[in-house]
């Protein structure tokens, strides 16, 4: 047997689309894209975040793409601008600071290629074991296991921009060698190869 994983088709980015102005967002944010949803690890993040606000007082916000199927904090630093088009994803993934993954029960998270495949870092759930290797094998993002790793790595990707940036070019690197369609191809080329 052999893992031939998948290949990664984005759209191009649109030069007119400017996610930031769309939504009104003035400060810089952190994105989460996916179902708003406690088993995704929603809850949790918005504690996190929210008291990593009062404890440091970053200027910066939350950004939620997707359907809740939970309760949203009524806090103006945590925006939830709902289902946003595959070109709306382009680009707040391009303008982001990074992408957090909270939850706990990914298997491949698209998304997360996604990020890394347009530059943004990732900060993830360290009990997702499968996003922790992928960021381990890429280093291209940080993971956490509570609250005090959490505040951490996010400050750290804030704070420095230059290790942010590097970390996402690092996962680029990654999604390139990983999960480009050339990659794809060559895997079942050999496979086939040594199964004819």
């Amino acid at each position: 047997s052999v893992v031939i994983g998948s290949g990664l088709d984005l759209p191009e980015p649109d030069p007119a689309l400017d996610f930031r102005r769309k939504h009104g967002l003035e400060r810089p944010f952190v994105l989460y894209v996916g179902r708003i949803d406690r088993n995704k690890g929603a809850v949790a993040l918005f504690a996190y975040f929210q008291k990593f606000l009062a404890e440091t007082g970053a200027d910066v916000d939350l950004v939620l793409a997707g359907k809740s199927v939970v309760p949203i904090p009524d806090n103006p630093r945590i925006r939830h601008v709902g289902f946003i088009s595959e070109e709306e994803k382009v680009a707040a993934l391009r303008q982001c600071r990074l992408l957090v993954i909270p939850s706990p029960y990914e298997s491949l998270s698209v998304i997360t290629l996604e990020a890394w495949k347009l530059g943004a870092p990732v900060l993830a759930n360290a009990r997702c074991k499968v996003l922790m290797g992928q960021c381990l094998r890429s280093n291209g993002g940080l993971f956490y296991g509570g609250y005090a790793e959490f505040a951490e790595g996010l400050r750290l990707l804030l704070e420095n921009p230059a290790l942010a940036r590097r970390m996402g070019e690092q996962g680029r690197a990654y999604v390139d060698r990983e999960y480009s369609w050339e990659t794809i191809d060559a895997k079942m080329e050999d496979l086939f190869a040594r199964t004819g």
